[in-house]
Order: C-alpha cells, then sequence, then structure tokens
C-alpha cells in the first residue's frame, strides 16, 4: 500500500524473511509510531526497490513485527526519490 504519510518503506517481518531479510530481536532499535501505538522495528537498507520500470538504489525501510502492519507501505524514502501524482483515480509514478 502507498502511504505518503509513512517516512520510510515499512514490511512486515514475515515479507522481510521470504525476501532473506533477517533482522535480529537486537536490531529492532527504532521506535516508531504507528496507527496503534508505538512498536519497536529494525532500520535496514534495501538495495534496490523495483516498481514496474522504476529502479530506486539505496532505500532507507524497517521491518516491523507482523502483528504491527496489517501490510506492507511503500513510504516516502521511495515516494520522494520518483515523481508521482494523482491523476484520475490514479497513482502515476515516473522516474
Amino acid at each position: 500500500m502507498v502511504d505518503t504519510g509513512a517516512s520510510s518503506i515499512a514490511l512486515r517481518e514475515g515479507d522481510a524473511a521470504r525476501m532473506g531479510i533477517h533482522p535480529t530481536q537486537r536490531e529492532f532499535t527504532a521506535r516508531i509510531s504507528t496507527a496503534n501505538g508505538f512498536i519497536m522495528a529494525a532500520p535496514i537498507q534495501l538495495g534496490r526497490v523495483e516498481i514496474g520500470d522504476i529502479i530506486v538504489r539505496n532505500v532507507t525501510a524497517m521491518v516491523l513485527p507482523d502483528e504491527a502492519l496489517g501490510e506492507n507501505l511503500l513510504g516516502m524514502s521511495f515516494l520522494g526519490q520518483v515523481h508521482w501524482q494523482y491523476q484520475s483515480g490514479k497513482l502515476v509514478l515516473e522516474q
């Protein structure tokens, strides 16, 4: 889900694990605010994020416990590096 209110990409821990990202418990050092209150997250750096033809490299992200997040969020650490606009009921991304 696209979330312009999220400062970075937020990944559920299970989804991160399926991508080969396995932060240890001691790496959950960032205290972040969610709609459900504060939670600890593991800051990570994604080497590359691809959406269609758009590729953004070195993108900041956070891994959150699965119970803290209903779905992954595409936040401003990605969106801030591309041109985007809401047009005719659709989000249009351009690089």
